[in-house]
């Protein structure tokens, strides 16, 4: 089987590049308290595991959150996500 044969498969493999934060219109009320304190966490102690242990949660526990804000935001790291968060006024 030859790849230029099967375009859909090649496609499917990299996805198309995601949309900068900077060029999507995100309110900050798709984020619940929870989450801002989250984003609020990882900005102070500046890293997961910091975070984690500040908030008394497990790190595992932290970065299903974060995984869910990442998505909610379109962000494709952790660190942009606290980025459009600082930018926005929501985390300090």
């Amino acid at each position: 089987m030859c790849w230029s044969s099967v375009p859909l498969l090649r496609s499917s493999v990299h996805p198309p590049p995601a949309e900068p934060l900077d060029a999507v219109i995100i309110s900050h009320n798709c984020l619940t308290p929870t989450e801002i304190e989250v984003l609020q966490k990882v900005a102070d102690k500046g890293s997961v595991r910091r975070a984690a242990q500040a908030l008394c949660r497990s790190e595992t526990t932290l970065k299903r959150e974060l995984a869910a804000i990442r998505q909610k935001l379109g962000a494709r790291t952790t660190l942009q996500a606290v980025v459009w968060a600082v930018r926005q006024g929501i985390v300090r």
